[in-house]
């Protein structure tokens, strides 16, 4: 089923981000089928349809973070441009905060905000060993960590 959700009061912030508030839900699909409104209401114990709207008080619970991976990263000295984007195992509750252990090399860069890891643009990459990175993931409730290998080879190799 489908809801329209409508909020009936301001709602209340935790800084920036909204924690929680009163809405009515109304049923999408009887309003366009019918035109009649039919609202999400209770028997005591169950969620029913109701032709009295009921107010229902929203809390959004914060959502941890399961678990990140990056694979390894091979380049040449031939490469430009690339970026590499860490995944999160399940959708989570922001803000995210990403570190990255040891720093890049000079010819790399790191976006705190998102846990990219990009080449400087048009920037030739040097030869580099294998080198092993922790990325770590951060947000209100938890954090995790995963580590990937980083490598550049002479072009032609």
């Amino acid at each position: 089923m489908l809801w329209i959700c409508d909020a009936t009061s301001a709602g209340t912030k935790d800084g920036d981000n909204y924690e929680s508030g009163v809405f009515v839900l109304t049923n999408a699909g009887q309003l366009q089928a019918n035109k009649t409104e039919r609202y999400l209401g209770t028997d005591g114990t169950t969620p029913v349809m109701s032709a009295t709207r009921v107010s229902w008080n929203i809390q959004m619970e914060p959502v941890r973070i399961l678990g990140v991976s990056m694979d390894d990263v091979v380049l040449t000295t031939n490469f430009r441009d690339q970026t590499f984007t860490p995944r999160l195992l399940n959708m989570c509750s922001g803000p995210l905060t990403w570190t990255m252990s040891p720093a890049p090399p000079a010819f790399m860069k790191f976006d705190a905000t998102t846990g990219k890891f990009a080449q400087m643009l048009q920037t030739a990459p040097a030869v580099t060993a294998t080198t092993g990175f922790m990325l770590t993931v951060a947000n209100a409730i938890n954090q995790v960590t995963t580590t990937f290998n980083f490598t550049v080879k002479a072009a032609g190799t």
